[in-house]
């Protein structure tokens, strides 16, 4: 099967005070359509910046250098102009910012946000604003009622529910989710994860999962990536890496992951002089 997304030798580093700092180092992997990938990783690991560098939403050169080749449907996305960008951005792949609080622009309904995606992407829709409700309702929220919300008026676990309405506005084929239950309670984020696993399989989704959890990918990801400093430590089938873990990094991450019933009396150190 071909890679839907085809991402080799890729090297990015920022400039800060006129010092260039490599954040992700020569790492290759293939996205292959209607999977679900997890990437795996502490804070810091560079696993963000990856996932964003493949919509090419880094600052340009010379803050931000990117180097090695990004493919999507055989089209090199860093050889791109913005113009044939914005025909991949949202319509190709979409993207589910990691804070929605923040990701939304405060002085604008929610239904106003998802309909300007709309009008952007999809000149087919005659009603603009029934199709920003039925997305809002599909995604499990009262639609009528989010449409003319502001973010501040809905919840956490609502915001994100209409940040994933929105990314799904242009009818992409990848969804990339950027730590999409960050700073939600439990029960809230297993609700999130039961959605995106729903929409996988009803729309035919693409998903990349950026999480530094274990504990949510064995029963939603395929596969996983794990980094650490920039670098891919380990990769394969999800069953396979957290059952089997080979990598001293990848033992560190899912000994992290609470068990009841099993006390534990410290957590394992990471060496990283072994890697």
């Amino acid at each position: 099967m071909e890679p839907l997304i085809a991402v080799k030798d890729l090297d990015i580093a920022f400039l800060q005070q006129g010092v260039r700092t490599h954040v992700v180092k020569d790492i290759s992997f293939d996205i292959f359509p209607q999977e679900v990938l997890a990437i795996v990783g502490e804070s810091g690991s560079g696993k963000s910046v990856t996932a964003l560098s493949i919509m090419r939403l880094l600052p340009p050169p010379p803050y931000c250098t990117i180097m090695g080749t990004i493919t999507y449907e055989q089209l090199n996305v860093l050889k791109l102009t913005e113009k044939q960008l914005r025909k991949i951005r949202g319509a190709g792949v979409a993207y589910v910012f990691q804070e929605p609080s923040t990701s939304f622009n405060p002085v604008f309904t929610i239904g106003y946000q998802i309909a300007e995606a709309i009008r952007l992407h999809l000149a087919d829709v005659e009603d603009v604003k029934a199709y920003a409700i039925q997305l809002l309702c599909k995604v499990g929220l009262d639609g009528q009622h989010c449409y003319g919300a502001y973010p501040h008026e809905l919840s956490g676990g609502m915001q994100q529910r209409a940040m994933i309405a929105m990314a799904l506005a242009c009818r992409p084929r990848v969804l990339i989710a950027d730590e999409p239950t960050t700073a939600l309670d439990a029960t809230i984020q297993k609700q999130i994860i039961e959605l995106l696993k729903h929409l996988q399989r009803t729309e035919k989704l693409t998903i990349v999962l950026i999480t530094h959890n274990f504990g949510i990918v064995r029963h939603f990801a395929q596969r996983v990536i794990v980094m650490s400093r920039g670098k891919i430590v380990e990769q394969g089938l999800s069953e396979q890496i957290v059952m089997h873990p080979q990598h001293p990094y990848t033992q560190a991450l899912i000994a992290c992951i609470p068990t009841l019933g099993q006390r534990k009396e410290r957590l394992k150190t990471i060496d990283y002089s072994a890697f």
